[in-house]
């Protein structure tokens, strides 16, 4: 069953068949959720390899960029961590 905001994507689109709608709005969702696999995985090296600190102060968000974001430039500091020794690793 398609949900509300799938309807409206297919009846802005009136060249397509019913198919070719369906098809391109599965292909979009599946795009999204790919992006969002790809930037969690970038976090999670990010969060494991390195210690962060946040420097300047939290910036207010910035409400009028499509996609929002903070406003200003953030500054932190980033330290790789050490590597654990291999006897330890296979002790963890």
């Amino acid at each position: 069953m398609l949900r509300d905001f799938e309807m409206e994507l297919i009846s802005e689109v009136p060249e397509l068949d019913y198919c070719s709608k369906l098809i391109c709005i599965e292909l979009f969702i599946c795009f999204c959720v790919c992006f969002s696999l790809q930037v969690s995985a970038i976090w999670t090296i990010l969060l494991r390899d390195f210690e962060m600190e946040l420097i300047s102060e939290v910036p207010e968000p910035n409400y009028e960029d499509m996609v929002v974001g903070p406003k200003g430039p953030v500054r932190i500091r980033y330290r790789r961590k050490a590597k654990a020794a291999p006897a330890e690793a296979a002790q963890a």
